[in-house]
């Protein structure tokens, strides 16, 4: 399951972005105030101006706090910043680094009204009051984003990366690449194919491994007792397209680690001497040609090797 990104102080709006946040709405505040009287003066309306009047200053805290509370909730709601962020280069996000929702926003104006909450994110944790409450974050908008672009990236990378399932024989996804090897080997064999396939019953095998990616099934292995000391190496296969990728070295190793976990010692397997990648693969894991053992006695086409378990 892909990891949540969550918000961390190192994205936090420093001090210096905060106080120019404070200044820089306060005079678009006052700002917005002087275009309304301008607006008020040239219509000689009697009402805008009775109430701009009481705005100037900040004189008359029922006037100001409908400024306030209507400047910030209505630009913050639909932009998750106010003018001055956009000039300081920051943002509101909640944790996850989403837009909060609305009632978010409506508690960060409605808090900013607590006494010298206007200054409490100089506190050393570096978030105001309006900041808790609302349970939002201001960031600064370069670094939260490069970080947070950064964090999906690593869970993309890291959600490609091969994954190996220890399982048995019943699952349904190795039952499914089973099929296509026998159909692989079929062709490979060639007259020889029924020889094989009756040494390769892939029912019972209580070692299997399969290997995932994106959710997907691209690879099996697996291996059985061939004697109290050596397991047999049986059903490697991988998908054409993720060949060349090194998952069938990662599957090997990994059925050597299991059967050393179960105390094995040796390892063996055969291949046919027309799987040259195969060959030239078991040879660079440390594997070394052997003579044919059991079923395989005297067969040309099969090629056997084994290898001394010491992972």
């Amino acid at each position: 399951m892909a990891k949540q990104y969550y918000i961390t102080t190192d994205v936090y709006a420093s001090h210096s972005q905060r106080i120019g946040n404070l200044l820089l709405d306060t005079f678009v505040m006052l700002f917005i105030v002087f275009l309304v009287t301008y607006f008020g003066i040239k219509t000689e309306n009697k009402t805008i101006l009775s109430f701009v009047s009481n705005l100037y200053f900040f004189r008359d805290f029922p006037y100001n706090f409908i400024l306030s509370f209507c400047y910030y909730t209505l630009f913050e709601f639909l932009f998750s910043r106010s003018l001055a962020k956009y000039i300081t280069g920051t943002l509101i996000v909640d944790y996850r680094g989403e837009k909060p929702d609305f009632m978010a926003f409506v508690l960060r104006s409605l808090s900013r009204f607590i006494p010298f909450e206007s200054i409490s994110f100089l506190w050393p944790f570096g978030r105001g009051w309006h900041d808790m409450i609302s349970k939002t974050y201001v960031v600064d908008k370069v670094t939260f984003e490069n970080h947070r672009k950064e964090f999906f990236e690593d869970q993309n990378i890291a959600s490609q990366e091969p994954l190996l399932k220890r399982t048995t024989s019943d699952n349904p996804d190795f039952q499914k690449l089973v099929v296509q090897l026998d159909a692989y080997l079929a062709v490979l064999d060639g007259e020889d194919h029924a020889f094989y396939a009756q040494f390769n019953k892939s029912n019972l095998l209580k070692n299997v491994l399969v290997c995932y990616q994106n959710e997907n099934a691209i690879a099996i292995g697996a291996y059985k007792e061939y004697d109290s000391e050596t397991v047999e190496i049986k059903r490697m296969y991988t998908l054409p397209e993720h060949r060349a990728k090194g998952i069938a070295s990662k599957i090997l190793s990994e059925l050597e680690l299991w059967a050393k976990e179960e105390k094995y010692k040796f390892a063996l397997l055969e291949t046919g001497h027309l799987q040259k990648d195969a060959i030239n693969l078991y040879q660079k894991l440390g594997y070394k040609i052997t003579e044919n053992f059991g079923q395989y006695q005297g067969v040309e086409n099969s090629i056997c090797m084994k290898k001394k378990n010491n992972i």
